[in-house]
Formats: structure tokens, sequence, C-alpha cells
């Protein structure tokens, strides 16, 4: 569930396992693992993730506008917090579907 919503938002926003690896200071190998479901973050990896792939999604592109630091930071932080609700919210829809199938099974 959280590996393949953090492969959204970092495919969507065209961020490669090398460069959030680098930006991690952790390897691609790790952050292939956590986007198969093979291992699950803490959640302070997460956030850190998360933030790290909005980052690396619009700096770029903000640094092609000549946008100034601050407007930088405010699109940046808005960018991670749309990530992290859309994760936030898709766990916990998950999580009740995984309750009432299970709920069913009983």
């Amino acid at each position: 569930m959280i590996g393949a919503y953090l492969k959204k938002h970092r495919t969507e926003g065209d961020v490669t396992t090398k460069s959030l690896a680098e930006e991690l200071k952790g390897s691609q190998s790790y952050i292939s693992q956590i986007e198969n479901e093979k291992k699950i973050p803490s959640l302070t990896k997460l956030f850190e993730i998360t933030k790290s792939i909005a980052l690396l999604s619009i700096k770029e592109k903000c640094e092609q506008e000549g946008l100034e630091f601050d407007e930088y930071y405010i699109r940046y932080q808005a960018l991670a917090s749309s990530y992290i609700d859309d994760i936030i919210k898709n766990i916990n829809m998950d999580s009740c579907l995984l309750y009432t199938s299970d709920a069913a099974d009983d």
C-alpha cells in the first residue's frame, strides 16, 4: 500500500530512484524494496521520503521559472503536504477495506 503511493508520486514527479536515494543518502535498492512492499518505512522515514519526492519534483521546475526561495519553499511544502495527505487517506481507505473483508470472512 505505502510503496505504491510513494512510487506513484515519485514517477508522476519524474523523480528517479537514483536521485531519491541520493537525496536520502540511501540506496536505490532500499527505495525499490519500499515501493515493492518488501520493506515498510518508519513513520519518520515515510515523511522524509515523501518530502524528498516533493522537493525533487519541483526543484528544477522552480529554478527554471526563476522563483525566489520563499516561493519555492511554499510550493515544496504544499506539494509535500498533498502527498502525505494522499498517502494517509489511501492507507486509511485500504485499511477499512481490509477490515471490512476480514469481518465478512468471520
